[in-house]
């Protein structure tokens, strides 16, 4: 729910009728409502962030004071009010640290197919996981993240630390992180263009529509499978401006394919030749 720093009061109130409303709802269908569960964050710019009191923002249900919180869980993604994902990428470092530490002193014992179905399983999964999000992140939250690919990789292949480790990802045909995360948003963008995304995606990216009069010049971003972008209010930081921007560098062809199954194809054998264009087969 939108609201303004000064209008704290009516926000306060709008949340308390709106969660007395779930509370009727839930008695009506022999629920009950946890208070205790319940979780309140505040999501502000940085310049609002003087005309905001944290302490201030807080909702009273019955014996329970909902406070607003640093950090809360939502479907496995960790959200803080600056939106930064910062918690988020050190709980999947966290967690491909402590799998790769516990497979390490049973790595001899193990075959090398039974590795790389561990590493897919443990490893790759959580970098994967959400990682849509991430698109647009700053270039030392990618480096963070592919490092831990990379001793994922090393400990399949039993490569020494001195060693470059490209070729092992093409060996192991694993795209670098980069690429994983925009492959995430491409295929995301291409379901908004074929109305097969959330209503709310949709409503947000809205296709280009070419007005009346001849068209001058052909080639990419000329096509009505193009987002409409005003890169005169393009925000770097923003996942939604980000995906617009990008997708619309993509190949006519590729944004123009039948199925998913052929868009997906195209985009990892494009994203597989410009991450090791310069690698040779080991």
């Amino acid at each position: 729910m939108p609201f303004e720093s000064k209008d704290q009061a009516s926000a306060i109130a709008k949340l308390t009728e709106c969660i007395e409303d779930i509370r009727t709802w839930m008695g009506k269908n022999f629920l009950k409502l946890n208070e205790a569960k319940t979780k309140l964050m505040v999501f502000k710019p940085n310049a609002d962030r003087d005309g905001y009191s944290a302490n201030s923002f807080c909702l009273n249900q019955g014996d329970t004071t909902i406070e607003t919180e640093n950090v809360v869980k939502l479907l496995g993604v960790m959200l803080e009010p600056s939106l930064s994902f910062a918690e988020f990428i050190n709980k999947k470092i966290r967690t491909c640290n402590f799998h790769l530490r516990n497979l390490k002193p049973v790595k001899k014992s193990i075959p090398m197919a039974v590795r790389i179905l561990l590493v897919k399983s443990m490893i790759l999964s959580q970098l994967d996981y959400s990682n849509g999000l991430l698109i647009g992140s700053p270039k030392y939250v990618i480096v963070r993240l592919q490092k831990i690919l990379n001793k994922a990789v090393r400990f399949i292949y039993d490569v020494k630390w001195k060693e470059h480790i490209t070729p092992y990802l093409h060996k192991l045909h694993v795209l670098p992180v980069k690429y994983r995360i925009k492959y995430k948003a491409w295929i995301i963008a291409y379901k908004v263009t074929r109305q097969m995304a959330p209503s709310y995606l949709v409503n947000k990216m809205n296709l280009h529509k070419r007005h009346g009069g001849p068209l001058l010049r052909h080639g990419s971003g000329r096509d009505e499978l193009m987002f409409e972008c005003n890169l005169a209010t393009h925000k770097s930081h923003n996942i939604i401006d980000n995906m617009i921007l990008e997708w619309n560098m993509l190949p006519v062809a590729l944004r123009n394919s039948n199925d998913l199954k052929t868009f997906e194809t195209g985009l990892k054998t494009r994203y597989f030749k410009e991450a090791f264009k310069t690698v040779t087969s080991l």
